[in-house]
């Protein structure tokens, strides 16, 4: 009688006894899958360990190194030249000199006008070293012209802003420009009127005193008006 051979085998193979005897653990794939991290995820890792090993170093570096106690002996280099400055502060520049030639107190009616008040002041500047104005404040300046009883022109500028008059600059016949820029006394940072003379004294609007008037060749102190 034939047998199948698969049967049979199955048939006479013992069996194993299944107590007693443990199973083998799985194995622990948390380093795998650190191993097989995307590569997003482990470049941000690797930025997160850089920066924080960069500010260790830099704290480091800030309190191991020594304060400096060297001192400069160069002195500080400042414009000591007078400050120029509209009223809202938008026109604003260094004048040619730390206090101007001459101050005067015009009493015409131009300045009267053109102050509204009853005088006005003048402070003279070379104007080497400060004409042409600086760049960036020609545009919030306005120019009006008007003629003067010299026969010179004035360039009058202000500013576009705030309106108050900044300078004047003289124009002569020829056209060529004078040597000085009349700026207003207002505009002049600390300005003092210590020595100013004044000037077109007859149609002063307060007293003048006669001792403070600018003496002008063939012009006699008591035909000046002085009230």
């Amino acid at each position: 009688m034939k047998m199948n051979s698969s049967r049979s085998l199955r048939t006479l193979a013992p069996r194993l006894p299944t107590t007693g005897i443990s199973r083998r653990p799985r194995p622990n794939l948390t380093h795998v899958a650190e191993n097989t991290m995307s590569p997003y995820t482990y470049a941000s890792r690797l930025l997160g360990v850089f920066s924080r090993q960069q500010h260790r170093h830099q704290s480091t570096t800030t309190t191991s190194t020594p304060p400096s106690t060297s001192t400069s002996t160069q002195p500080e280099t400042r414009n000591e030249n007078a400050k120029i400055s509209c009223q809202c502060g938008t026109v604003t520049f260094p004048a040619s000199l730390p206090k101007p030639l001459a101050v005067y107190i015009c009493h015409c009616t131009e300045c009267q006008k053109q102050s509204a008040s009853a005088f006005g002041i003048t402070a003279m500047f070379p104007a080497e070293g400060m004409w042409p104005l600086p760049k960036d404040i020609q545009p919030f300046l306005g120019k009006w012209v008007r003629e003067a009883d010299s026969g010179n022109t004035l360039e009058c500028y202000f500013c576009k802003c705030c309106g108050v008059r900044v300078l004047h600059r003289p124009i002569l016949p020829d056209g060529t420009a004078k040597t000085m820029l009349s700026v207003k006394g207002g505009c002049v940072e600390g300005l003092t009127l210590e020595g100013a003379k004044h000037v077109y004294v007859r149609s002063a609007l307060v007293p003048v005193p006669p001792e403070d008037v600018l003496e002008v060749p063939g012009v006699k102190l008591d035909q000046v008006v002085v009230k």
